[in-house]
């Protein structure tokens, strides 16, 4: 996982767009099942989330 964090970090512009959240990108970490979201804003990168591929699809707009 810290490979994979590793490429965000040097070519955080490849990762593949969310639909719902179009300013987002994320990535799948190589043989692991995990997801990492991320938004890069001016010179900043920040990981936004690590979420395991086999949950349920992180829904922004759930009710509390």
């Amino acid at each position: 996982m810290v490979n994979t964090i590793r490429s965000i970090a040097e070519r955080p512009h490849l990762g593949i767009r969310n639909a719902k959240a179009p300013e987002l990108r994320s990535r799948l970490v190589g043989r692991y099942p995990y997801r990492i979201h991320d938004l890069v804003e001016a010179a900043d990168l920040w990981i936004i989330h690590i979420r395991h591929s086999a949950r349920r699809p992180f829904d922004v707009e759930a009710p509390d």
